[in-house]
């Protein structure tokens, strides 16, 4: 087995990130693996990570940003570095079309002809790592489970999707549903309703049902529900507050409804999901899983 690095922190969480930060002074390898349900962007922050992707070696030096697809057979190895490693599940990807109004988006992402390096300099490199490090060591975990999402988005559509795609044009999503999908799933901690997305889309609430129902398949209603549930997991396996209180704060006013409404979507209860996947049962030093 490899030597153990210096300094590893980490945390999961089932709604679909996961963060690792590894630093080693010392020569450190981990071992050929890969990954079949999530992808990773690894951030080298210190020295030079050489690694073995799909049988092609790739070197990648501080402020690089290294876009590891699933099914891809890799190593990791260096000396005297310091990486962060953001793992998100495929749903990630489907929630960016969302958010720029466009389809295809994920495909092209994840075909392995897609340079998977870009690299982060100055001010950007900066304020990416430091993100990274206020999500690993905020005290609040609802705090850590906010800014990761915010995190990945900037991320993704800044260096992987706006460089080699056109912005969102007249026949996909229009700017008004756009926008509004991307304050509600970028601001997870804020509860919306039906009239909230009227209010912003600016147009009638038809409107706003027939375009939901053209482009998302789904009505503003069941939409604004799957966002709750979901902030309803984050909140489940990254604290430890009562089922009662997460069923107000994501904005349902009845526990029976939330848990009944909960259990479709998921296929267990609230307190089966928190059982099986709070990250606050981890020790800290639970080393990375391949």
């Amino acid at each position: 087995m490899a030597d153990t690095p210096v300094k590893t922190e980490q945390y999961r969480e089932l709604a679909g990130y996961g963060l690792t930060f590894v630093q080693s002074e010392r020569p450190w390898r981990y071992p050929w693996h890969t990954h079949t349900f999530y992808s990773e962007l690894m951030l080298v922050t210190h020295g030079q990570v050489v690694q073995t992707l799909n049988d092609r070696r790739v070197g990648s030096k501080a402020g690089d940003l290294l876009l590891i697809r699933p099914k891809d057979v890799h190593d990791i190895a260096g000396q005297d570095i310091a990486y962060y490693n953001l793992m998100f599940s495929d749903d990630k990807l489907e929630q960016i079309e969302k958010i720029c109004g466009q389809t295809g988006i994920r495909t092209r992402l994840l075909n392995p002809k897609m340079p998977p390096t870009v690299s982060l300099r100055g001010e950007e490199l900066d304020r990416v790592a430091r993100g990274f490090n206020d999500a690993l060591l905020a005290t609040d975990p609802t705090q850590r489970l906010v800014s990761l999402p915010r995190i990945f988005f900037e991320i993704i559509l800044d260096h992987f999707v706006f460089p080699f795609t056109d912005r969102p044009q007249a026949n996909t999503m229009p700017a008004w549903l756009i926008q509004t999908i991307r304050q509600v799933e970028l601001n997870p901690d804020k509860t919306v309703s039906v009239p909230d997305i009227v209010a912003m889309s600016g147009v009638s609430p038809e409107h706003v049902s027939r375009t939901f129902r053209k482009f998302l398949g789904m009505t503003p209603s069941t939409y604004i529900a799957k966002q709750r549930l979901q902030q309803a997991c984050r909140l489940l396996s990254g604290t430890n507050r009562k089922l009662l209180d997460i069923c107000y704060q994501v904005g349902f006013d009845n526990l029976s409804y939330f848990c009944n409404l909960f259990r479709r979507e998921y296929g267990m209860s609230p307190g089966r999901y928190r059982n099986q996947y709070s990250i606050l049962q981890r020790r800290p030093d639970t080393p990375p899983e391949p």
